[in-house]
This record gives C-alpha cells, sequence and structure tokens, in this order.
C-alpha cells in the first residue's frame, strides 16, 4: 500500500509541475507582449486628436509615446454638414515641424467653402460644430530616426479615437 500512495504522490507533484510550467509559459508570453508594446512606444510616435468643446479653444495634438514625432502633416479634412441643407466645408491643417514626448500643440488651419477662405468668419473651433459629422483623419509623420508613419483618427461618439497607427515602407513612399 505504501508503494501505491508513493505513485500517487508522485503524479500529483508531476500534475503540479505541468501547471506550474503553463502558467509561467502564460506569463512569459505576456511579458513579451508587453516588452515588444514597450519597444513600439520608443520607437513609434503615438499621436491623438483633442478637441476642447468647453470653452471653443481649438484643436490639439498630442503626442502619447516616449518618442518624438516630426515632419507632421495631415491631409485636407472634407466635411459635409447639414444644417437644414448640405454644406461642404474643407479644412487644411499647418505642418508641425515636431512634438515631443508627452507633447502638445495647438493644429492651425483654415476653412474653405468651395475657393473661399472663410477662416476669419467661422468659429475658432470650428470641429465642436461637426459631432454629427463622420470624420475621418489622416496625419503622416516620422520618428526622430527618419522611420515614415501613417495614423488614422476617426470621431465616435463626440471624440476622436486613433484607430490604426502603421510604419509606411519606403517603396511606397
Amino acid at each position: 500500500m505504501p508503494y501505491n500512495i508513493l505513485f500517487l504522490l508522485k503524479d500529483l507533484v508531476i500534475v503540479l509541475l505541468i501547471f506550474a510550467v503553463v502558467g509561467l509559459v502564460r506569463k512569459i508570453r505576456a511579458l513579451q507582449e508587453t516588452l515588444a508594446d514597450e519597444r513600439r512606444k520608443r520607437s513609434m510616435p503615438f499621436l491623438t486628436v483633442e478637441v476642447n468643446t468647453e470653452n471653443d479653444f481649438g484643436v490639439f495634438l498630442i503626442n502619447d509615446s516616449y518618442c518624438y514625432a516630426r515632419n507632421i502633416r495631415m491631409d485636407d479634412l472634407d466635411v459635409i454638414v447639414d444644417y437644414g441643407f448640405k454644406k461642404h466645408i474643407r479644412l487644411k491643417f499647418d505642418p508641425l515641424e515636431t512634438l515631443k514626448p508627452n507633447g502638445r500643440s495647438r493644429l492651425n488651419y483654415r476653412v474653405f467653402d468651395g475657393e473661399f477662405d472663410t477662416t476669419a468668419t467661422d468659429a475658432t473651433n470650428i470641429l465642436n460644430h461637426f459631432q454629427d459629422a463622420p470624420i475621418t483623419m489622416h496625419l503622416y509623420f516620422e520618428n526622430l530616426e527618419g522611420g515614415p508613419f501613417a495614423s488614422t483618427i476617426v470621431a465616435e461618439k463626440n471624440q476622436y479615437i486613433v484607430k490604426e497607427v502603421v510604419p509606411i515602407k519606403e517603396e511606397s513612399r
């Protein structure tokens, strides 16, 4: 009988060791994913957009990463607004030279109604008035080493959400 108990204890220890190894492998994979995210944050800028809707202060670009972003440019933003009638407006953003980590910079833009520049007559923060319009922003920028990136930001539920940030291959530039 003691011989059977010895085998039972041995099998129990083996099962416990198997569970421990499986748990450690899962933990190692989670740590590897965290390490890859941290490496990505150090080499890839992550830019977000914030619109101050309380006091009409403006549109801000925020760098939520650990590395500098430079040569930041944004595609023109075409917006169709429904004020009881459809109105097509185009926003043209000025490029930014650099944005440091955890930095915040106000975006300067001009508002065009067709061929007419209506920046002086429109609100300081015209994006506050487009809360129901589908908006997709495309940003292009580089990290400090010159690696190019593209980012897509969309408006969802009164906030701007980064949908993707991808490196641009050198051949496609």
